[in-house]
C-alpha cells in the first residue's frame, strides 16, 4: 500500500506540477495535483485490467521504454544533437505497440523498434560542417 500511494503522490505532483502548467500555461495549483493523482488511478485500474501480471506489465512496458528512449539517450551521452528529438521517441514506441498487437511472435517487438529507433537516429542526427 505504501508504494501505492507513494507512485500516485509523485505521479499526481509531477502532472500538476510540471506537466499542466508547461502544456497549457497555468499557475500550479493544487487542484492539478488532486487530478493528476485520479488519473494516475484511472490510468492503474486500466492496466490492471489489461495484464494478468505484473511480470506481464514490467515485459510490455519495458520494451516499449526501450525501443524508444535508449538510442536518444545513449547519442545524448555522445553529445549528438536531434532535428526532432519527439518523433524519434513517439514512432519506435508506437511501432513495438503494433508489434506487440499483430506482429510476428518469434520476433521480440523490442527488436523492430529498437531498430526503427537508430534508423531514425541515424537520419536525424545533426551533421556538423566540414
Amino acid at each position: 500500500m505504501s508504494t501505492i500511494d507513494s507512485y500516485a503522490l509523485i505521479s499526481g505532483y509531477t502532472f500538476g506540477q510540471d506537466i499542466v502548467p508547461r502544456l497549457f500555461n497555468v499557475k500550479e495549483n493544487i487542484i492539478y495535483i488532486k487530478l493528476g493523482i485520479i488519473l494516475t488511478f484511472l490510468i492503474s485500474l486500466v492496466i490492471c485490467n489489461f495484464f494478468i501480471s505484473a511480470i506481464d506489465i514490467w515485459y510490455v512496458f519495458g520494451s516499449i521504454s526501450v525501443a524508444s528512449i535508449l538510442i536518444p539517450f545513449m547519442g545524448a551521452l555522445w553529445s549528438q544533437n536531434l532535428y526532432y528529438p519527439c518523433l524519434i521517441i513517439l514512432l519506435p514506441a508506437l511501432l513495438t505497440i503494433i508489434w506487440f498487437l499483430y506482429g510476428i511472435e518469434s520476433i521480440d517487438p523490442m527488436y523492430p523498434g529498437l531498430s526503427f529507433s537508430l534508423i531514425l537516429f541515424l537520419i536525424f542526427r545533426h551533421r556538423k560542417a566540414s
